[in-house]
């Protein structure tokens, strides 16, 4: 679905919370075919996904440039409580 925004001039796309199958780092192929596709699309991914550092989880937000590189990441806050904890 992102590819088919290649035709529109963009400032951000946005990716649902959780998007990604697992955890950003389980998966280093398919973070950089989302960076390739933000560089190729010439603009900003924003993509939520678990960080892990070490045991303990966290429900992130990640932004990667329209260079396809990683600029940055957001840890939430605020839990919801009974759906979301920190291990």
């Amino acid at each position: 679905m992102t590819q088919e925004l290649k035709d529109h001039k963009l400032d951000l796309i946005v990716w649902p919370e959780t998007s990604l199958p697992g955890g950003i780092s389980q998966s280093p192929s398919l973070t950089r075919e989302i960076q390739a596709t933000a560089a190729g699309l010439h603009t900003p991914i924003l993509i939520g996904s678990v960080a892990q550092e070490g045991d303990h989880y966290y429900n992130s937000a990640f932004l990667i440039g329209a260079d396809g590189q990683m600029l940055g990441r957001y840890d939430k806050i605020h839990l919801v409580p009974f759906g979301e904890y920190y291990l």
